[in-house]
C-alpha cells in the first residue's frame, strides 16, 4: 500500500504536468482517485485491481468514452499489470473515467540493487533483494536514456556518471534481467540527515556559518546559500531571538550561545536550517529556596541543579493564584517556579511564583509503589522532566478518577497502577489534590470510515493490522456531529469518518460515544520541528516541507505530561504534534516535545484541571495555569460530582474547581467538553484543621540521631533533602541522621490523624 501511495502522488504530479494549468479536472478531489494494476482494457472499459479512497480493495470496472484523455500509453497497446490511475467523474452514477494515466505500457518492476559498473549508457548492477526479476544477487544490465529520471533519496537530480560502484539504488523500469530499461533510478545511501545541537558562534564568512559544538572539540562550517530544500537563501531569515524575532547574522558576536538545526548530506555538505540566539534567553527553574543572601536567592531545583540569581526592583513576585506579593514574602523552604535571565552582565529573576499552599500547582505521572488510606507513593516524572519518588498525603474525599474522568473510590488505586497526580505543597508536605488512574484503562480511542450500519453494530475501516472492526452500540451510545449536536446514526452515514471511544473489556467491543464527520473541519495531525513562531502562528518543518498554521482563538498547548502551557512556551527547535484544521490552516491543539504516536490517547484527546470563571447555557470558562479556556457544553456532556452524582450547570458556581475532558472541537475550533467533574471537597491547602497535633524534633540541629516527641501515634516518618529526594524512611520515633550530609531537611510525618512537617538542620 505504501508503494501505491507513492505511485498516486507521482501520477498526480504527472496529471498536473501533462494537462497544464488550463485543464478543468479537479485533481484535489482525492476521493475520486482510484489506483491499482491493470487487469484488462478495451475501447470502452478498463478493469483494474483497485485501491479505493475508503481503503477497500478489489476489481473495479471503469467506463471509458471517446472524450476520456489517456496518458502514458494507448488502450490497445497497454499490457496487463501496468500501474494505472483513474480520475472518476463525480456526476456519474457508475464509475466513469474523466482521465486515465498509465505508468508506461508494461508492468513496472521495482528492484533494489547495488551499482557494480557503468558501460556507456548501460548501468551494471547486482540486486540486493528478491524481486520480480529473480533472487537477490542477480546481475542486471540496466539500459538508460535521456528520459530516465535519476535523483537522490531526497529528490535532487543526478547525472548517470555520479552513480559510482557500491552506490545503493532503487530501480523502476520494465523488461527482464538481460534486457531491463529504467524509467527512474533513486540513490539510497546519500540521504540528508537532520541534527539539532547547542553551539557557540565563531564567525560568518559568506556563505559559511561557523560554530563550535558545545561539549566537543568539533567545529562546523554550515552553508546558508540555499543549497538544500527548505533552507532559506537569505541569511537574515535563519537566525532567531528567544522570542522568535528574525535577526541578522550581523547581530551575532563571537562567543554567543546558540541552538542550531542543520542538515548534512554526503554529496552536498552541511546546511544551516536555522539558529536561535540563546543570549538573554529565559531559564525556567522549579524547586525549593535553599538560601537567601540579601537580594540573591538560591533555588535547589527538582532536576538536581542549583541556581542563584538576583531579585531586582523589576522582579515580579506572585503567589500561586497570581496575586502579586513582595520580595519579603520569599523564605527558605518555599517551593517556587522562577524565570531567570542570564545575560553577559547579570543573572537576575524576572519572575518568582510561590507555589506553596496552591492546590493543583504541580503534576506528576508515574507508577504507584505503595498505597494506604492516608498516603500514596509514586515514582515517575514531574513536569520539569526530573525523575522522583514522592509520597503524597491523602485526605478523606480526595478526588480519584479513571481514564474517562469518572470519579472512583481511593481503593481503586493499587500498586503497579500508572497514575497522574495533581498535588500541592504546604511547608514541605506534598498533598494529593487529585489522582487520575491511567492504567489499567478499559477504554480506547478509534477512528475510521463507516462501512456498514445495522440497528446494533457499526463496521468501521481503520488503519492498522485489523482492516475492519465491528463495534456494537445501543441507546446509551452518544452520537454527535462536529457542532456537538446529538444525531442518530443510520445507513446514510456510510462513507463518513467516525472518531469515538469504546470499551476494550467488552466482547464484542462496545462503542460508548462517537463524533461523526457531519459538518466537521478537515482534522489532521501534523508532526514536525518548530522553525518559526510568533503570537499568531507557528511554522514546523515536516517530512514534506515547512508548513505554517495560524493560532486558533481556542488553541490549547500541552507539555510532555499533557498539562496546559501558554502559547509562549513554544520555542524554536522543539518537536510538536498538532491537531489542525487542514482547511482553515489553524492549530487546535499543540503538544510540545511530543511525537504524535507517543500520545496515549491520540492528539485529539486532552484533560484540564481548573477554576470556573463563568458559564452560559452552552459554555463553561475554565481558568488553568495557562489561561482561560472556553468549553462547549452539549446534551452529551456528562456533569457529575466527585461521588458520581449527576448535577446541572446551575450547581457549578464561579470559583469551583473542576476536571474537564475534551475529545473533539466545533467547526470554529472550540473544544467540546465530554465530561465535567465538580470537586466537592476541600483540598489540603484549604483546611487548616487537617494538620495533626504538634510533634517536636529533638535535638534540632542534630548530628547523629533525632527523636519525634509527642502524643500522636506515628505510622511513617520520611526525611527529604532540599532537592526533594527521599533520604530516610522509618516507622519509629527515632531516626538515624549520622550519614546525612550537613544541611537543611524536611521531616514528613504520617500519624493516625493526619500529616505534619517540620524543618531539621544536620550539623557536625
Amino acid at each position: 500500500m505504501q508503494l501505491l501511495s507513492r505511485l498516486a502522488l507521482t501520477m498526480l504530479a504527472l496529471i498536473v504536468t501533462t494537462l497544464g494549468v488550463s485543464a478543468q479536472f479537479d485533481t484535489t478531489r482525492t476521493d475520486l482517485l482510484v489506483r491499482g494494476k491493470l487487469i484488462s482494457s478495451t475501447s470502452s472499459e478498463i478493469v483494474i485491481d483497485a485501491a479505493r479512497p475508503d481503503g477497500t480493495t478489489g476489481q473495479l470496472a471503469i467506463g471509458v468514452n471517446a472524450t476520456t484523455p489517456i496518458v502514458g500509453c494507448t488502450l490497445d497497446s497497454v499490457a496487463p499489470g501496468t500501474y494505472t490511475l483513474a480520475l472518476l467523474n463525480p456526476q456519474s452514477s457508475s464509475p466513469l473515467a474523466d482521465l486515465i494515466t498509465f505508468e508506461g505500457c508494461a508492468p513496472m518492476i521495482g528492484v533494489m540493487a547495488r551499482v557494480t559498473g557503468l558501460n556507456g549508457t548501460v548501468l551494471e548492477v547486482q540486486s540486493t533483494q528478491q524481486s520480480e526479476l529473480g533472487a537477490s544477487g542477480l546481475a542486471i544490465s540496466v539500459a538508460t536514456s535521456a528520459a530516465t529520471v535519476i535523483f537522490t533519496c531526497d529528490g535532487y537530480a543526478l547525472q548517470l556518471s555520479e552513480l559510482t560502484p557500491n552506490t545503493e539504488i532503487a530501480l523502476n523500469g520494465t523488461g527482464t534481467a538481460a534486457n531491463f530499461s529504467a524509467t527512474s533510478i533513486q540513490t539510497l545511501n546519500d540521504c540528508s540527515q537532520s541534527y539539532g545541537a547547542d553551539a557557540t558562534f565563531i564567525a560568518y564568512r559568506d556563505p559559511l556559518f561557523i560554530v563550535a559544538l558545545t561539549g566537543t572539540t568539533d567545529t562546523l562550517a554550515l552553508r546558508i546559500d540555499g543549497g538544500g530544500r527548505g533552507i532559506p537563501g537569505d541569511s537574515s531569515y535563519v537566525v532567531y531571538s528567544c522570542d522568535g524575532q528574525q535577526l541578522s547574522i550581523d547581530e551575532l558576536v563571537a562567543g554567543d550561545p546558540l541552538s542550531i538545526y542543520y542538515t548534512d548530506n554526503p554529496r552536498r555538505g552541511a546546511f544551516l536550517q536555522y539558529a536561535q540566539l540563546r543570549r538573554d534567553c529565559p531559564i525556567h527553574a522549579t524547586g525549593t529556596i535553599s538560601a537567601i543572601n540579601g537580594n540573591d536567592v538560591t533555588i535547589a531545583g527538582n532536576d538536581g541543579q542549583t541556581c542563584t540569581a538576583t531579585v531586582t526592583n523589576e522582579t515580579v513576585v506572585t503567589s500561586c493564584t497570581k496575586r502579586e506579593t513582595t520580595r519579603d514574602d520569599l523564605a527558605v523552604g518555599q517551593t517556587v517556579n522562577a524565570v531567570i535571565i542570564d545575560s553577559k552582565t547579570e543573572r537576575r529573576y524576572t519572575s518568582i511564583s510561590i507555589a506553596d499552599d496552591c492546590a493543583f500547582a504541580f503534576y506528576m505521572q508515574g507508577t504507584v509503589s505503595m498505597v494506604t488510606d492516608s498516603f500514596v507513593v509514586v515514582s515517575g516524572y514531574t513536569a520539569d522532566g526530573s525523575t522522583q519518588s514522592i509520597e503524597f498525603g491523602l485526605l478523606p474525599g480526595v478526588l480519584v478518577v479513571n481514564c474517562l474522568n469518572e470519579p472512583q473510590a481511593i481503593s481503586s488505586v493499587q500498586p503497579g497502577n500508572t497514575v497522574g497526580v495533581y498535588y500541592s505543597v504546604r511547608q514541605g508536605i506534598t498533598m494529593a489534590d487529585m489522582v487520575a488512574v491511567l492504567d489499567p484503562c478499559t477504554i480506547a480511542y478509534t477512528g475510521g470510515t463507516i462501512q456498514a450500519v445495522t440497528p446494533t453494530t457499526i463496521a468501521l475501516f481503520v488503519d492498522g493490522p485489523q482492516a475492519t472492526v465491528t463495534l456494537t452500540y445501543d441507546a446509551k451510545t452518544a452520537f454527535a456531529n462536529c457542532a456537538g449536536e446529538a444525531i442518530t446514526i443510520d445507513a446514510s452515514h456510510v462513507g463518513k469518518t467516525l472518531f469515538g471511544i469504546y470499551n476494550t473489556a467488552s466482547d464484542p467491543q462496545y462503542l460508548m460515544s462517537a463524533t461523526i464527520n457531519v459538518g466537521c473541519p478537515a482534522y489532521g495531525n501534523v508532526e514536525g520541528t518548530v522553525v518559526a513562531v510568533d503570537d499568531s502562528s507557528v511554522t514546523v518543518q515536516t517530512a514534506t516541507g515547512a508548513e505554517m498554521f495560524g493560532r486558533s482563538v481556542y488553541v490549547s498547548v500541552y507539555d510532555t505530561l499533557l498539562q496546559p502551557l501558554e502559547w509562549s512556551a513554544i520555542e524554536l527547535g522543539q518537536t510538536l504534534c498538532m491537531t489542525v484544521d487542514e482547511q482553515a490552516r489553524i492549530a487546535l491543539r499543540v503538544f510540545v516535545d511530543q511525537a504524535c504516536d507517543g500520545l496515549p490517547n491520540g492528539p485529539r484527546v486532552s484533560k484540564a484541571i481548573g477554576k470556573v470563571v463563568g458559564a452560559t447555557a452552552s459554555t463553561i470558562d475554565i481558568e488553568t495555569r495557562a489561561g482561560v479556556t472556553t468549553y462547549m457544553l452539549t446534551d452529551d456532556t456528562r456533569m457529575m460530582t466527585s461521588t458520581q452524582a449527576a448535577i446541572e450547570l446551575s450547581d457549578v458556581s464561579a470559583g469551583a474547581m473542576v476536571s474537564v475532558m475534551c475529545m473533539d472541537h466545533t467547526p470554529t475550533g472550540m473544544p467540546i467538553a465530554a465530561s465535567v467533574v465538580l470537586m466537592s471537597t476541600t483540598t489540603s491547602v484549604d483546611d487548616e484543621s487537617n494538620t495533626t497535633s504538634s510533634l517536636v524534633i529533638a535535638p534540632n540541629p542534630a548530628s547523629t540521631s533525632i527523636s519525634l516527641a509527642g502524643d500522636a501515634e506515628i505510622t511513617r516518618a520520611t526525611i527529604i533533602d532540599m532537592q526533594g529526594r527521599t533520604v530516610t524512611v522509618a516507622s519509629s520515633r527515632t531516626l538515624d541522621v549520622s550519614q546525612l550530609p550537613v544541611g537543611t531537611y524536611t521531616v514528613h510525618v504520617a500519624t493516625a490523624t493526619g500529616m505534619q512537617t517540620m524543618m531539621m538542620q544536620v550539623v557536625r
